[in-house]
Order: structure tokens, then C-alpha cells, then sequence
């Protein structure tokens, strides 16, 4: 229990104000526990910040399989994954983001790549099979389809782009929508119900 004490915690934190910027003494002032429960989980706070990506990562993509193995249609599946995206991406705070893509501990960024590349064989498998099934327009090259997907990462950490968005989480559901819908088959698809278009649409009422 205070180890999840401890992850739970640190997730807030990290989420919020970045991974560089909190220390071991403020995870366990927040959650709690004393420095020496702390150590009895943790030999440092790179290993906190691993596990702690680990399961985030774990998690998503847990959710991400059940999408995928379900019987909807795969533009349904589509909607559903920028879903997932939106969630997991919305409360990041951009030092995070930041933090996770290239400028925190060097450990932590690694550990992040390796598992997101690990993430990304399992889409690029899912997403040959289904234009294999003509789901996804054969004129696209999936090579294409790789190459724009992984250029995604280093968009996100460019301050241009990030400067048109309120969060985070609103330029990851945008540039997650147009990478999706820009290989989708042209017909029939309107913007509607897609939660990148009902975010901002939220944006202007709000």
C-alpha cells in the first residue's frame, strides 16, 4: 500500500510541475511516508520515475489491446484510441511532456523511448493488418504511416506548435486526429463525434 502510496503520489507531482523539478523529500512529504519507507521501494527517484512510466505505459497499452481485440468497426477503434490518447495526455503538465521527451534524467528519457518504441511495433503490426483489410487507405505507404507517427514525438517538443494550444493534451488529440483520420479512407467521414473536434469545440464555449 505505500509503495502505490508512493507511485500515485508521484504521478500528481510529476504530472503537474515535471520530473526534474520534484524531489524525493516532496514525494514523500505529499504522500506521507517517511524517507526511509521511501528507499525500502525505491533505490532512487530514476527508479520511481521508471516504474512509474512503466505502469503508465503498461496501462495504456492494456487499454489499448482491449480497443483493438473488440468487434467495432476500425474507424470506431480509431475514435476510441484518440480517446485513449486524450486521457492519458490531458492533465501533463508541458514540463512533463517535456521532461519525458527529451530534457529530463537521461535514464528516465531512454527508459521512456525504449518503451514507447516497444508500444509503437504493436500499433505498426495492428495498423499493417488492417490495410492489409483495406481499412486504411492502400495508397498510403506504410512506411509513411511510420514515419509521420514517430516525427509526431519531435513535433510535440517544438515550442512553435506547442504555443497554439491551451495543454498539452490539446496538441496531442489534434496531432493524434489528423495522423489517424489523414489515413482513413476518404468517404464518409465527417468530424463527427471526433473527441479532437468536440475538445475544441468546448475550448470556444469555454
Amino acid at each position: 500500500m505505500k509503495k502505490q502510496q508512493i507511485l500515485q503520489t508521484a504521478k500528481e507531482l510529476f504530472s503537474k510541475f515535471g520530473i526534474r523539478r520534484v524531489t524525493v523529500e516532496e514525494v514523500c512529504a505529499q504522500a506521507n511516508v517517511s524517507k526511509g519507507t521511501f528507499y525500502k521501494h525505491f533505490s532512487n527517484k530514476d527508479e520511481l520515475v521508471m516504474e512509474l512510466l512503466n505502469t503508465m505505459v503498461s496501462e495504456a497499452m492494456t487499454r489499448y489491446r482491449e480497443i483493438m481485440t473488440g468487434s467495432q468497426p476500425f474507424r470506431e477503434k480509431v475514435r476510441q484510441m484518440i480517446r485513449l490518447k486524450m486521457e492519458h495526455t490531458e492533465d501533463l503538465s508541458r514540463d512533463f511532456i517535456k521532461d519525458i521527451m527529451g530534457s529530463g534524467p537521461p535514464e528516465a528519457v531512454k527508459f521512456y523511448h525504449e518503451k514507447a518504441s516497444e508500444s509503437m511495433k504493436a500499433i505498426s503490426e495492428d495498423f499493417a493488418a488492417a490495410q492489409r483489410r483495406g481499412e486504411i487507405r492502400q495508397t498510403v505507404k506504410y512506411e509513411f504511416i511510420l514515419y509521420f507517427f514517430n516525427h509526431m514525438i519531435e513535433m510535440m517538443q517544438d515550442p512553435r506548435l506547442e504555443s497554439l494550444y491551451a495543454t498539452p493534451g490539446e496538441m496531442i488529440s489534434e496531432l493524434t486526429s489528423f495522423f489517424f483520420y489523414g489515413i482513413m479512407p476518404e468517404e464518409g467521414y465527417s468530424g463527427k463525434n471526433d473527441p479532437a473536434e468536440a475538445e475544441k469545440e468546448k475550448n470556444r464555449a469555454g
